[in-house]
């Protein structure tokens, strides 16, 4: 059974799962939780999700990524690969899950990192125009609450 932790108005949150072998239960806390679990990078999160079976049987977790820039809860969707290990426990590879991963499509690659890194940051930036306080500098800190407005 897999739930959703709380937090959601928390920047960083997850999910986690308990086995039986009954859908009655009992149930057994895993002990490799949260499954699901991200806690820096460019989108932080990865909570209030659920599993599916995608193609070629593979498994992808989607969840919720913390944006939080107009309200405490509100996310974006994400998608990482999930598997089970030798114990039939499962996980969540959220590792660079905000960096760019091959597509589901890609059968001898699906949803493997591909190897793309940021070299944007802290890099110099001009802009003709900014307004208030979202200046240029912000495209290129790696927060995903902080970005650009030109002036009006």
């Amino acid at each position: 059974m897999q739930y959703a932790a709380p937090g959601t108005e928390f920047n960083v949150y997850g999910d986690g799962v308990y086995t039986s072998k009954s859908p009655l239960g009992p149930y057994t806390y895993a002990p490799n939780n949260p499954i699901s679990y991200k806690p820096g990078g460019f989108m932080n999160g990865a909570g209030h999700g659920s599993t599916v079976i995608g193609p070629n049987n593979k498994y992808w977790h989607f969840g919720s990524m913390a944006v939080s820039i107009n309200v405490n809860w509100e996310r974006r969707i994400c998608m990482f690969p999930t598997e089970f290990d030798k114990d039939g426990l499962m996980y969540t590879d959220t590792s660079f899950g905000d960096y760019p991963h091959y597509a589901p499509t890609v059968a001898e690659k699906m949803g493997e990192f591909t190897g793309w890194m940021l070299l944007s940051y802290k890099k110099s930036v001009k802009a003709s125009s900014y307004y208030d306080n979202y200046k240029p500098e912000n495209i290129v800190d790696e927060n995903v609450k902080t970005f650009w407005v030109a002036e009006k």
